[in-house]
C-alpha cells in the first residue's frame, strides 16, 4: 500500500488536493479531522492537549491499520505538522506502518503565501464540513504563530509544493508525477 501524507498549514488546500490526488490515483483519502472530531465531542483540546492528541492518534492508527489490512492500493492522509507537538504521534504512526509491513510512505508539504492563506481560510467551503476547520484570518494567524505549521518534517523526505499559483489539480498532478504514482484507470 502507498501511504501518502499531505501536510501544511490550515487553509493551504490539503483536502482539496487530496480529493484531486484521489481522482488521479484511485487512492482513498482520510483527513486528520476525521480522527480528532469524535474526540473533540468529549474532550477539549485546549484543556488537555496531551490526552486529546493521544486519543486522536489512537483513533487514526486504528483506521490506518484497517486500511493496511484491506490491501488498499493507497491512502492519502492530511494533517498540519507542528514540531515538536506532532512528532510523537507521527513517529508512532510510522512505526505502526512499518510493523504492518508492505507500506510505502510518501510525504508532500503544501504551502502558499500568507495573503493566499488569508483568502482561502475565509472561503465558505471550509464551513461545509462537519469537521472543525479554522475559518477566519484572526484564528489562522494565532494558530500559525503558536504552532509553526510551515516547518518541514526533519526526519522524512518531502516534496515541497508552493500552491499559491497552482490549481488543486495541478498540485495533485505534480505530487503524482514526483512520487511516480500510476494513474487510476477511471481518471479523466
Amino acid at each position: 500500500m502507498k501511504m501518502v501524507f499531505l501536510y501544511g498549514p490550515p487553509a493551504v488546500g490539503k483536502l482539496t488536493v487530496a480529493k484531486e490526488l484521489s481522482n488521479l490515483t484511485g487512492f482513498r483519502f482520510f483527513i486528520n479531522h476525521q480522527a480528532s472530531d469524535p474526540v473533540r465531542s468529549i474532550l477539549d483540546f485546549e484543556n488537555d492537549p496531551t490526552t486529546f492528541r493521544r486519543i486522536s492518534n489512537d483513533v487514526k492508527n486504528l483506521i490506518l491499520e484497517k486500511a493496511v489490512d484491506m490491501n488498499l492500493p493507497g491512502l492519502i492522509m492530511t494533517f498540519c505538522y507542528s514540531r515538536p507537538d506532532s512528532d510523537y504521534n507521527l513517529r508512532d504512526t510510522m512505526g505502526l506502518l512499518k510493523r504492518k509491513g508492505g507500506v510505502e510512505t510518501y510525504f508532500s508539504q503544501l504551502d502558499c503565501i500568507d495573503e493566499e492563506l488569508f483568502k482561502r481560510v475565509q472561503d465558505p467551503s471550509r464551513k461545509m464540513y462537519s469537521v472543525k476547520k479554522l475559518s477566519n484570518v484572526k484564528e489562522l494567524k494565532e494558530a500559525m504563530s503558536k504552532f509553526g505549521f510551515r516547518e518541514k518534517i526533519p526526519y522524512v523526505q518531502s516534496l515541497y509544493v508552493d500552491t499559491t499559483n497552482m490549481s488543486p489539480r495541478e498540485t495533485a498532478e505534480a505530487i503524482a508525477k514526483y512520487h511516480h504514482f500510476p494513474p487510476y484507470s477511471n481518471s479523466p
